[in-house]
């Protein structure tokens, strides 16, 4: 008998699954670009207006390739593409963290 399993939001693949997008994935792998997965939190409401918010500040972040950015509200995570040779994933990281900071968001890497 097949047993159920109920996605609990927490751990790494339930975050990587809700913005997972493999279409995006190969299309950075031709580009010889890398993905990077991040949660993210914040004393804010989960709306629309507030994706649509992290859509276009995340895209506009330099080094990360502007309509590879997906965000998810719950689990609140982000999954984006970035070219490895022009920028470091520790300094974009840094970059995300100071323009989410203005909204009083945080944002952290998912280990891969």
């Amino acid at each position: 008998m097949p047993v159920l399993g109920m996605a609990c939001g927490h751990c790494l693949e339930d975050r990587v699954a809700s913005v997972y997008d493999h279409a995006l994935v190969e299309q950075a792998k031709q580009h010889r670009q890398t993905m990077m997965y991040l949660v993210w939190d914040g004393p804010v409401d989960r709306t629309a207006a507030t994706r649509q918010w992290l859509l276009k500040a995340i895209g506009a972040v330099q080094g990360v390739v502007g309509h590879s950015v997906r965000v998810s509200m719950e689990p609140p995570t982000i999954a984006l593409a970035y070219d490895p040779l022009r920028t470091r994933a520790a300094d974009l990281e840094k970059a995300l963290q100071g323009k989410l900071a203005a909204k009083g968001l945080t944002a952290s890497s998912l280990p891969m």
